[in-house]
């Protein structure tokens, strides 16, 4: 399934705001139903980790953690050691000029806003913020396009299906690779469609 796992729980974040507490409830209770299929790791930022822990208790999360580099330095050893977290995202924020040394097969995302250069560096993906407090931190769909087709917005990230590939799956692995890849351009046409 193209996207399985596709979308990011970002409760505790705005929008929403949602206590870490109900948010973690939810989360745990999607697994097993339909919609569960769709959601990805569970998005904290590094600041709150000990509440997640704590809230988390004996339970399990893929976790996605929101850092800048400094932050990550300082927890990476931490969270390979945590038995109930799975660190499988770090979406790093704040100037970001080099990448930290993370474990292999790690997505690292790297947050840029409209107002910033969309390149990345290399081994990275481009993360695009989508609003936040002023209004210009909303694009408009053509923005967004532009964004999608962009190099660092669709550059197909090989490492994340390293593993796929030693277990014997290269070929669903690339034909994956090839469908988000396909299905990003669409989407940036539609995009652009919609906008004229």
């Amino acid at each position: 399934m193209m996207f399985r796992h596709f979308l990011d729980d970002a409760a505790i974040f705005p929008p929403g705001n949602m206590p870490m507490g109900e948010a973690v409830g939810a989360h745990l209770a999607r697994r097993g139903t339909p919609e569960g299929e769709y959601v990805g790791p569970f998005i904290c930022g590094a600041d709150r980790l000990g509440e997640l822990r704590e809230t988390l208790g004996h339970g399990h999360l893929d976790l996605a953690l929101v850092a800048t580099v400094d932050d990550y330095a300082d927890v990476a050893d931490e969270l390979t050691s945590q038995q109930n977290l799975t660190l499988v995202a770090i979406e790093l924020k704040g100037p970001v000029t080099e990448l930290p040394s993370t474990p292999k097969g790690m997505r690292v995302f790297v947050e840029r806003t409209w107002h910033e250069p969309l390149d990345v560096p290399d081994g990275a993906m481009l993360k695009l913020r989508c609003g936040g407090p002023d209004t210009r931190d909303t694009p408009s769909a053509c923005q967004l396009g532009d964004a999608i087709e962009h190099r660092g917005a669709i550059r197909v990230d090989r490492r994340l299906h390293e593993e796929e590939r030693a277990d014997g799956h290269r070929e669903d692995a690339e034909r994956d690779a090839d469908e988000r890849q396909r299905a990003a351009l669409a989407l940036a046409r539609l995009l652009r469609a919609i906008a004229v």
